[in-house]
């Protein structure tokens, strides 16, 4: 089993305790307090993640080690906690695990319920937001 996947594996255990939907949203909540301050000179267009209702940003480098870094900013708290909760297994992998492991991070945001637990609008959104993970790393 894959680093990713252990952590995937152990988020959806922390949600299922949670005897309640506000109970799991508090969890995403906590979890979007944990994203890094977004560099304020990549607010722009290009890392503007388009259809989104609320402005949502993402950033992609890479380390001295070649370790894929990421960064978001969303007005949006839950989205902004799902996106942590993804960062925060993504961080520091290679450009070529991240993009070997797509449908397993797929697979994950719908075991998490992350469409369940947005708005329909925020939901489809959110598939937004995946791409733009999966092109901005492919650029790297």
């Amino acid at each position: 089993m894959s680093k990713l996947e252990s952590y995937f594996n152990e988020v959806l255990e922390e949600l299922e305790l949670f005897e309640t939907p506000i109970e799991r949203l508090q969890f995403v909540l906590e979890h979007g307090k944990d994203l890094d301050e977004f560099p304020q000179d990549q607010l722009k267009e290009e890392n503007k993640v388009p259809g989104c209702t609320s402005n949502v940003y993402i950033y992609v480098s890479r380390d001295e080690h070649n370790k894929v870094l990421f960064w978001a900013t969303s007005e949006a708290l839950i989205v902004g906690g799902y996106i942590a909760i993804l960062f925060e297994g993504l961080q520091e992998m290679s450009k070529e695990e991240i993009l070997s492991s797509e449908e397993l991070i797929r697979d994950f945001t719908l075991k998490a319920g992350v469409r369940e637990s947005l708005t329909p609008t925020r939901a489809n959104a959110f598939t937004n937001i995946l791409i733009m993970i999966f092109n901005k790393v492919k650029e790297l």
